[in-house]
């Protein structure tokens, strides 16, 4: 999600993030937190846990003196690890939140958090993994979201995994510039004219069956749901709405649900600062808006992601490709599809400089390029990082007659191999912005 502002006089855009704060879990039995425990800065349990010995007296000397000391820092440790350990049911969790504070204007200022909840009594791959953010303005807007990630469940030999995700928005940051070439005049109008206020409520869930599994080689099929209602009106008034004045489908708002099923062939070793491998995705839904008479879409979509990586240095490369057919409501027009759909390209991973909303195009073709410079891991604030900096990103895209690029530079982190935080500055041919995000496009 991007964070910034830009002002009407063509100033410089503000992203603000609180200080980052970690609840880091601590050693638990058999050493299953050492993947996580921050060594550098506080020794493992597993490394202190020694026997208490009655005290000898003075003949102890300086074997019983050193015999003490640990006694002393183990007992330091597991109060400190009690105080930041967090099980889930019984199991070893890792537990980090982010706060987060911007100002937009005319939107007034926003609070609220990026949280991530990971089970890992299971390390490679983790048990499951609950990601949410909730965020409130003074203006009385909301916006919230929650995923859970279940990588592998073993049901009769095989090992199935579940993705979920449901969010909410009572917003007024959600934007429409038109369709088609017309877009690019309209995309120049104030931004107030480019608002629209929505109330939407969604849902949905992919479910992946991998038929055939050797090493690091996935091969299966996979099948989506996805139910979105909302309700749509003027930022301001009709008369300055350029939604309200071009009335794309279900400009109004409407209930929408879409079924789709697809092939997918991945050989990353990772998900997340992936240096090998790739994944590719080939999928088609059905989606239907209820209106009378109900109105039929058809999603095409392929992603192909691929990685190269020499020494510390690593290209990691995207293609999207996504064509809507039908009667699709607009803001499905805005997005891609696959395992994980994109609702807005525009200020997502793939188009990183552009404003939110200012694409709705039916045919996307979007290539992204990230070069990638992967540093040794540090130890800050309690926390292991995984470091990364991204001395320069490209990218480029076809949506319908459309054409358009961004450039960018910036670094990512990941917390104690869990938490993934994104921030870049990225260019287009006529804005710039700064953002802060947290997953993970390719």
């Amino acid at each position: 999600m991007r964070f910034c502002r830009q002002a009407s006089d063509g100033t410089r855009h503000l992203c603000r993030a609180a200080i980052l704060w970690a609840l880091v879990p601590a050693a638990h039995a058999n050493g299953s937190f050492d993947a996580y425990f921050p060594r550098g800065q506080y020794p493992a349990l597993t490394d202190l846990q020694t026997p208490e010995t009655p005290d000898k007296g003075p003949r102890s000397g300086l074997v019983g003196e050193i015999k003490t000391l640990s006694t002393e820092i183990t007992r330091s440790v597991k109060d400190v690890a009690q105080k930041r350990n967090l099980t889930c049911f019984g199991d070893p969790c890792l537990a980090q939140v982010f706060p987060l504070m911007y100002s937009k204007p005319n939107s007034g200022f926003f609070g609220g958090f990026r949280a991530r909840l990971t089970n890992i009594w299971r390390q490679n791959p983790y048990l499951y993994a609950l990601d949410a953010q909730l965020i409130r303005s003074d203006t009385s807007q909301w916006l919230a979201s929650l995923n859970l990630d279940v990588p592998e469940i073993p049901v009769a030999g095989l090992r199935p995994r579940v993705k979920l995700r449901g969010s909410y928005a009572r917003s007024t940051e959600f934007r429409y510039t038109g369709e088609g070439q017309e877009s690019e005049i309209l995309s120049r109008r104030p931004d107030a004219d480019k608002r629209y206020s929505i109330n939407e409520a969604a849902a949905g869930g992919t479910l992946l069956l991998p038929l055939r599994i050797r090493e690091e080689r996935k091969f299966g099929l996979y099948g989506s749901y996805d139910y979105s209602h909302s309700r749509n009106n003027p930022y301001e008034n009709k008369a300055s709405s350029v939604l309200f004045a071009e009335r794309p489908e279900a400009f109004r708002g409407g209930t929408f649900r879409a079924a789709g099923a697809g092939l997918f062939f991945d050989t990353r070793p990772t998900e997340t600062f992936t240096r090998s491998g790739g994944m590719i995705e080939l999928g088609a839904n059905v989606g239907v808006l209820e209106e009378r008479p109900r109105k039929f879409s058809y999603r095409l979509s392929m992603i192909d992601r691929r990685y190269q990586s020499r020494g510390r240095w690593t290209l990691a490369h995207r293609l999207s490709v996504d064509a809507l057919m039908g009667k699709a409501p607009f803001w499905e027009r805005a997005g891609v599809g696959g395992i994980d759909p994109i609702r807005d390209v525009s200020g997502s991973g793939l188009l990183k400089a552009h404003t939110g909303g200012r694409f709705h195009e039916n045919y996307k073709f979007i290539e992204s390029l990230e070069l990638r410079l992967h540093q040794n891991d540090f130890r800050t604030l309690g926390m292991r990082g995984d470091l990364a900096v991204m001395p320069l990103a490209l990218d480029v895209g076809f949506m319908s007659r459309l054409f358009a690029w961004s450039i960018a530079t910036g670094f990512d982190v990941v917390w104690n191999r869990s938490l993934l935080t994104r921030f870049y500055v990225a260019f287009t041919e006529d804005e710039w912005a700064t953002r802060l995000k947290f997953s993970h496009e390719f």
